[in-house]
């Protein structure tokens, strides 16, 4: 039996803007980037860490000249 280990990320876009979310390990990497292109409104990305190792790592959500970043913390 195989299990995929997702990360659920959300968000709110209030403009229509360019929008990237990036994983970045300790060491500053980044091990996935995913362009949603112009959005608006509210964001729910399922990410999937089954290829990640466990650690920290730093999810970085740009949007337009603003960026909000969080900690993701995968345990396997």
């Amino acid at each position: 039996m195989k299990f995929d280990i997702m990360a659920n990320i959300s968000f709110n876009i209030t403009g229509k803007e360019n929008t990237t979310v990036e994983v970045i390990n300790t060491i500053g990497q980044t091990v996935e980037s995913i362009s949603l292109g112009k959005v608006t409104g509210p964001q729910l990305i399922e990410l999937s860490a089954l290829d990640l190792p466990s650690g920290f790592y730093l999810v970085n959500v740009k949007a337009g000249p603003n960026s909000i970043p969080s900690r993701l913390t995968v345990n396997k």
